[in-house]
Protein backbone atom coordinates (compact mmCIF):
# COMPACT_ATOMS: atom_id res chain seq x y z
CA UNK A 1 0.00 0.00 0.00
CA UNK A 2 2.66 2.32 0.99
CA UNK A 3 4.53 1.97 -2.37
CA UNK A 4 0.58 2.77 -3.88
CA UNK A 5 0.20 5.79 -1.98
CA UNK A 6 1.33 9.24 -4.78
CA UNK A 7 1.06 11.62 -1.45
CA UNK A 8 4.40 12.12 0.51
CA UNK A 9 2.31 12.05 3.72
CA UNK A 10 0.34 9.09 2.90
CA UNK A 11 3.20 7.28 1.89
CA UNK A 12 5.57 7.93 5.42
CA UNK A 13 2.17 7.27 6.84
CA UNK A 14 1.79 4.03 5.55
CA UNK A 15 5.48 3.48 5.87
CA UNK A 16 5.47 4.63 9.96
CA UNK A 17 1.98 1.94 10.20
CA UNK A 18 3.90 -0.79 8.49
CA UNK A 19 6.67 -0.48 11.01
CA UNK A 20 4.25 -0.46 13.92
CA UNK A 21 2.52 -3.54 12.63
CA UNK A 22 5.67 -5.69 12.17
CA UNK A 23 6.94 -4.41 15.62
CA UNK A 24 3.26 -5.72 17.16
CA UNK A 25 3.38 -8.98 14.94
CA UNK A 26 6.91 -9.48 16.46
CA UNK A 27 5.51 -9.11 20.16
CA UNK A 28 2.80 -11.46 19.73
CA UNK A 29 4.69 -13.77 18.50
CA UNK A 30 7.35 -13.68 21.07
CA UNK A 31 4.29 -13.71 23.98
CA UNK A 32 3.24 -16.67 22.16
CA UNK A 33 6.18 -18.36 22.17
CA UNK A 34 7.46 -17.82 25.49
CA UNK A 35 3.75 -19.41 27.03
CA UNK A 36 4.47 -22.32 25.15
CA UNK A 37 7.71 -22.57 27.10
CA UNK A 38 5.99 -21.98 30.09
CA UNK A 39 3.38 -24.47 29.51
CA UNK A 40 3.17 -27.77 31.63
Amino acid sequence: MRDLATDADKRKLFANLADYLSLLVSEVERIIAARKTDAP
